[in-house]
């Protein structure tokens, strides 16, 4: 008499144990092609994997079956159930290695989004280069009697016109300066002019409330961003509207800071001396202690 091989002819002869993953491994092939199953997804080679696995253990468990006539019984070996165990044990390993080798998805890093304030942009340093001065047209100088004397006299275009006269002296034409150039003339005792251009030193403050670590008191954190570097020691004055219980300082990014001189940590004029310089990128943090709401009315250094 022949028997079927296929255990989904009937469900109900199957055991537990292959009625648990071949359930595991329909369930697991149902969310695949939910999702749009594709030779990259790991969810397929899984599912066909529970399923192979179930159809294995289910011929295996098969293969060896007690035969009886009412006065003897023999133990008959199926051997079309065992190649079939066989034959799915190999396409369960084969999945297997297909699952292994499928990359696993990268997960996409989330950045990190801060709440302070917003960085100022770095602010371009205007340059120091001077211009070249204009070529000198040169001029035949009579003595005059005077030697080594130079006069000037203004241009209308607001230049300088510098004129050396006398026996010993250079024969020169009009110089003009340009932006942020040196003049020196000949001679001696003299001094060089011109030649600085940097910014006139800005503050630009921004107050962020934090949560206190004082009872009874507003912890407002004061970012004072510069326009240019500030290297040397100084007194940073304050106004505010109410009156401050004291106020202390830190530079952004920096370990350690130095401090001393004039203080007047309290009130609406207070007074902190900084010995660290602080610059756009690493601008000067201000921390506020008081008891209402303040706002900053000026700010400067001395």
């Amino acid at each position: 008499m022949s028997e079927s091989l296929n255990p989904l002819a009937s469900f109900q002869e199957m055991g537990t144990l292959p009625k648990v993953l071949l359930l595991l491994g329909f369930v697991f092939l149902s969310t695949a092609l939910f999702r749009g199953a594709s030779f990259s997804d790991r969810l397929l080679p899984a599912s066909l994997a529970f399923i192979s696995l179930s159809l294995t253990v289910h011929y295996f468990s098969g293969i060896r079956s007690t035969v009886s006539d009412g006065q003897h019984s023999a133990t008959v070996t199926h051997t079309g159930k065992m190649w079939s165990g066989i034959g799915m044990s190999v396409t369960t390993c084969a999945l297997i290695v297909w699952f292994v080798l499928i990359p696993s998805p990268k997960t996409a890093t989330v950045p990190n989004v801060s709440n302070d304030s917003p960085k100022a942009s770095d602010v371009t340093k205007p340059s120091n280069k001077q211009n070249d001065a204009l070529p000198i047209a040169p001029v035949s100088a009579k003595p005059t009697g005077e030697d080594n004397k130079t006069s000037r006299n203004n241009t209308p275009s607001g230049g300088t016109i510098t004129q050396a006269k006398g026996e010993k002296s250079t024969a020169v034409g009009p110089v003009t300066q340009g932006p942020c150039s040196i003049l020196q003339a000949g001679g001696s005792n003299n001094q060089a002019q011109g030649g600085n251009c940097a910014p006139p030193l800005t503050l630009t403050p921004s107050l962020t409330v934090v949560p206190s670590d004082q009872e009874g008191f507003i912890k407002t954190i004061i970012r004072v961003v510069p326009n240019v570097d500030v290297a040397t020691t100084g007194s940073v004055v304050m106004k505010f509207d109410n009156p401050v219980k004291s106020v202390g300082f830190w530079i952004e990014g920096e370990a350690s800071v130095m401090g001393g001189g004039r203080s007047v940590p309290s009130g609406t004029d207070p007074v902190v001396t900084i010995a660290s310089g602080f610059n756009p990128k690493h601008p000067l943090l201000l921390t506020v202690y008081s008891a209402l709401p303040v706002k900053l009315l000026e700010i400067h250094l001395e």
